[in-house]
């Protein structure tokens, strides 16, 4: 009780310290938008309130200059304003653009704070080939709004994407993204590559020369086909990339150490399977009994454990570890299946099942399958009924439930549940 009053003076107090802090936002957002209906010194300047849920976080001003001394003036009398208004809390910035060579260069610069004039200096510089648009201090995704290292941003939008990024330069620290333009009318999202040091976004850019992309976002790499993603994935591996296509995807380069010959067998068998790899997270998907099981019996097994999803029987089976391991966990799941289980779950130490609660007469049925995978000593059960999501307890494979872990609230209704599935357990040894 205690512990839920202090979590419910938390939020309430969080809640009032946001919309102290939303509210003071608003105000210095007001005050900024008095400044500018009145000035003269920056013609058609706009202020323009950020909203988010409760209310006002800020403002950004838009100004369109003829060059960087013009720019350089705007901000210095936009930072003046905003430190005269001096806004208790929110975001406020300005955004300035202006015509460099080969396009336009936008900079959004903070109200506060030091102004670093290489920042200047590089937003003044040419573009590089196939570049349009030079942005710095924003970019067009939210996803590309921070790097893992809080390196600073600047963004390239390019009509011919890898021409620029193997062209792009950028101060020392800086990430570089590039973005492809997409016109007004397209229903095509842009691609982009990044972010990532000047120096390495050209060594990516120059392996994807070449390379059969349907997408680019980042470090993902779509194929046009499936069965050309191992080719991809080895020509790609000098860098940490993660490359995809229809019903396969896998993370490659230094340190990783991807399934591919299973990866490839996958892409060639098409729509009933799945591949999917990430770090050691090893995913596997099939559509079938049959299915399923040929793919235990065919495809290149490997060296890790892996978690293959079953669909069939109008259900679906999760067996985790080797290939070897899965092929004894298939028959017994899938009879437990057919016998009437919503899910079952196997792995070295454990097993599990979900039973229908509108048909308790499939419970025992489907339990005595699970017992047939006939396991050595004392493993984990856990099962799921109607209102027990998750009752977990020991057993063998031909003994009753021990150790049962009760859950930490019950009821008349969970006490009822836990019971009809132990005596279904207990039922089902024979």
């Amino acid at each position: 009780m205690r512990k839920r009053l202090k979590a419910v003076v938390a939020a309430v107090m969080a809640t009032v310290l946001s919309a102290c802090t939303i509210g003071a936002a608003g105000r210095g957002a007001s005050a900024l938008e008095e400044w500018g209906r009145t000035q003269t010194q920056f013609p058609c300047a706009e202020v323009k309130r950020d909203q988010w849920k409760m209310g006002t976080t800020g403002a950004t001003v838009h100004y369109a200059v003829a060059g960087v001394a013009d720019a350089r003036e705007f901000a210095s009398g936009l930072r003046a304003e905003i430190e005269r208004i001096n806004p208790r809390s929110g975001e406020f910035v300005g955004r300035v653009t202006w015509p460099v060579d080969g396009g336009v260069v936008s900079y959004q610069f903070p109200g506060h704070g030091e102004l670093d004039d290489k920042l200047w200096a590089v937003a003044d510089a040419p573009l590089p080939v196939g570049a349009v648009e030079r942005r710095l201090g924003w970019m067009e995704s939210k996803r590309l709004r921070g790097t893992p290292d809080g390196a600073p941003l600047m963004e390239y939008v390019s009509d011919d994407l890898l021409a620029t990024a193997e062209a792009a330069d950028a101060p020392e620290g800086f990430r570089v993204v590039v973005r492809s333009t997409v016109g007004e009318a397209s229903s095509e999202e842009p691609m982009w590559l990044g972010p990532f040091p000047a120096a390495e976004l050209v060594e990516r850019a120059r392996l994807l020369r070449g390379v059969e992309m349907r997408r680019l976002s980042g470090d993902h790499v779509a194929m046009k086909e499936a069965r050309d993603v191992r080719a991809a994935a080895d020509h790609l591996g000098s860098h940490a990339w993660t490359v995809s296509g229809d019903a396969v995807s896998a993370e490659v380069g230094p340190g990783t150490a991807p399934e591919l010959d299973l990866l490839d067998w996958v892409a060639a068998q098409g729509k009933p399977f799945s591949f999917y790899q990430a770090g050691r997270v090893l995913r596997l998907t099939a559509s079938g009994e049959d299915e399923c099981q040929r793919l235990l019996a065919e495809a290149p097994p490997p060296s890790r454990s892996v978690t293959l999803r079953c669909h069939a029987h109008s259900a679906y089976g999760i067996l985790d570890g080797t290939f070897a391991e899965l092929s004894t966990f298939m028959a017994p799941s899938m009879k437990a299946l057919r016998a009437g289980a919503g899910h079952v779950s196997m792995k070295p130490g454990e097993v599990g099942a979900s039973l229908d609660h509108e048909r308790p007469e499939t419970w025992i049925p489907a339990l005595a399958a699970i017992r047939e995978l006939n396991w050595d000593g004392e493993w984990r059960v856990g099962l799921q009924g109607y209102v027990a999501s998750r009752l977990m307890f020991s057993s063998t494979a031909t003994g009753p439930a021990e150790d049962v872990q009760q859950p930490r609230r019950t009821n008349e209704t969970h006490e009822a549940d836990i019971e009809r599935l132990l005596a279904a357990w207990n039922a089902s040894a024979g």
